[in-house]
């Protein structure tokens, strides 16, 4: 296992060459120089700061971007990558490790702006149009007050871009974990394990999978990037648009296993925004091919979905079936 750090996370490689690790470490620190919204010089940062006008994007920025806004539409705004502003206004305007200290840090900061006449609510049609992309010249021309922010889906797909250069270059089969979003081709020729761990507790594991299948796996958690705010509040980075705060469903963490680990990565952030009542029925209509696995506040597991057509899989602790908890 091949281990490093990026993008504020842990990353980890498996069945890769020794280039190919090298090349992983060198992709991953290229896209965060372009894609970090928490540093100043980076090209989305510029890009940010060129309201109202054309910007001509590097390749991987205009792909990125344009990848974020095709599940902004799709998702009808669930997925609302246009949330940069205000999550600095909660709080949450720099790049922390997540350890204890961080979080009396962020608890000590004061919200900072008024969130009075900002409309970040999920009925697009309500509003004007915010962006325009140009694919011929690669410019995107922001046409609001708004920051883009691309952490809500910059991992899954540059890991997923990374695996498919990798395939492309006679890398039959590996695994890719950006942060937790994971990446695997090729298992029919190497046995993958992946566990899902308890949100609680990092050294528990909630279910375990034998991989049978090349799948793009994600995980999202309420717990993991949270914070108090100066109005004693909690907080956490998952933003509901249709509030315009941390999302308040049950679930505490959520993870979707599917054919795409873009789709993966965006569809695990929406179910868990929506619910439990309509998280899974909406994931469903989304991606036929996509299962979850849910966990809730009160430390109940739900499942729904294919999980077999991935791989074999067992679990621990108390269980309960998507329509039995419907019922």
């Amino acid at each position: 296992m091949h281990h490093f750090q990026a993008m504020n996370s842990s990353f980890h490689t498996a069945g890769l060459s020794t280039a190919h690790e090298l090349q992983a470490e060198s992709w991953f620190a290229f896209v965060e120089r372009h894609l970090s919204r928490f540093q100043s010089d980076s090209e989305l940062s510029q890009l940010n700061a060129q309201i109202g006008y054309p910007f001509y994007a590097s390749a991987l920025l205009y792909q990125s971007v344009r990848e974020a806004l095709h599940f902004y539409e799709v998702t009808d705004g669930i997925f609302n990558p246009f949330m940069g502003q205000l999550l600095c206004q909660l709080g949450y305007d720099q790049t922390l490790d997540w350890d204890a200290a961080d979080t009396r840090i962020l608890a000590n900061k004061q919200q900072r702006g008024n969130r009075a006449g900002m409309d970040y609510t999920a009925h697009r049609a309500t509003r004007p149009k915010q962006y325009t992309l140009d694919p011929i010249l690669k410019t995107i021309h922001l046409h609001t007050d708004v920051q883009l922010d691309l952490g809500g889906i910059a991992k899954g797909w540059s890991a997923a871009q990374l695996a498919n250069m990798l395939q492309e270059q006679g890398e039959e089969s590996g695994m890719i974990d950006a942060g937790g979003d994971l990446v695997v081709w090729g298992s029919q020729q190497r046995d993958y394990h992946v566990e899902i761990a308890d949100p609680w507790q990092d050294n528990r594991t909630a279910a375990t999978i034998e991989l049978t299948a090349d799948v793009g796996i994600a995980t999202s958690s309420v717990l993991r990037r949270s914070w108090q705010g100066s109005d004693q509040r909690p907080y956490h980075h998952l933003i509901d648009p249709r509030s315009g705060t941390s999302a308040q469903s049950e679930w505490v963490q959520m993870t979707v296993l599917s054919p795409s680990l873009t789709c993966s990565e965006v569809y695990a952030k929406c179910v868990l925004i929506l619910g439990v009542e309509e998280g899974a029925s909406w994931l469903r209509r989304q991606c036929s091919d996509a299962a979850m696995i849910g966990i809730r506040k009160d430390g109940m597991c739900v499942i729904d979905g294919p999980l077999q057509q991935y791989g074999q899989w067992k679990r621990q602790g108390e269980w309960i079936a998507y329509e039995q908890l419907m019922a």
